[in-house]
């Protein structure tokens, strides 16, 4: 059912004769925003809706952020509006913002991160050099994220795709926390694979500590699988 009506967006723009469904959308928000099938709906919504529904939805997305950026469906619904050349900055400025703000907390929760690390992957480099910056407004705030479940795969994507003195600086924010990041339960493995795919980092640490000892078993610095003993933290199994 929920095709029949994207088709309906696509191909019908009168607000006349698509009225309804945006008011039943709008009616019904969070439940359809934060199901299966109903996210693909609000998408449409903001893509084929006139300027005038395009905005009402975006107000009510912002206005319940928190609610769809958690929810295992409707973070889609945020990750396609960072991704999209449906919406423009500017539109979505509030949503933007919020992340921002709350980026430590959001990076620590397991569908907001992957809303951010889809950011990483498919976002303007404006977006990306945004939140970058706002993960690093506290040197803490990486070695914590490196220390969560969800969060070192935020940090680890953010290192892949930033460059210059951004990425400079993640390194040297590492470095200098390397010990603390012993102590987390995968961080010997972790800091061999993050050596492993950054060279300059393990140079720093060579630099500021002599040399790096890991306690892992050696079989790790060229075959790490990850901290959930070969899965991954969706639940997939690491080829």
């Amino acid at each position: 059912g929920n095709h029949i009506i994207q088709k309906f967006l696509i191909c019908i723009h009168d607000p006349m004769k698509n009225g309804f469904i945006i008011d039943t959308v709008v009616n019904n928000f969070l439940n359809i925003t934060n199901s299966k099938h109903g996210v693909c709906v609000v998408q449409k919504c903001v893509s084929e809706g006139t300027k005038e529904q395009k905005e009402k939805v975006l107000s009510l997305i912002t206005s319940n952020i928190y609610e769809i950026l958690t929810d295992q469906f409707g973070n889609y619904v945020i990750q396609y509006l960072l991704t999209s050349t449906d919406v423009n900055l500017l539109e979505i400025d509030g949503i933007l913002q919020y992340i921002l703000d709350n980026i430590f907390a959001i990076c620590k929760m397991k569908f907001s991160a992957n809303v951010i690390e889809k950011c990483f992957e498919n976002s303007t480099e404006e977006i990306k050099s945004k939140i970058i910056i706002s993960m690093l407004r506290k040197n803490n705030y990486l070695i914590e994220l490196l220390m969560d479940q969800y969060g070192n795969y935020v940090v680890q994507k953010a290192l892949l795709v930033t460059k210059g003195d951004l990425y400079m600086k993640m390194l040297t924010i590492i470095s200098k926390g390397i010990n603390e990041l012993k102590q987390a339960a995968f961080g010997n493995k972790l800091i061999v694979k993050l050596i492993n795919t950054h060279q300059e980092l393990g140079n720093m640490i060579a630099n500021s500590q002599g040399s790096f000892q890991s306690s892992a078993p050696k079989h790790y610095h060229n075959n790490y699988q990850g901290h959930y003993g070969g899965y991954n933290k969706r639940g997939n199994r690491n080829n």
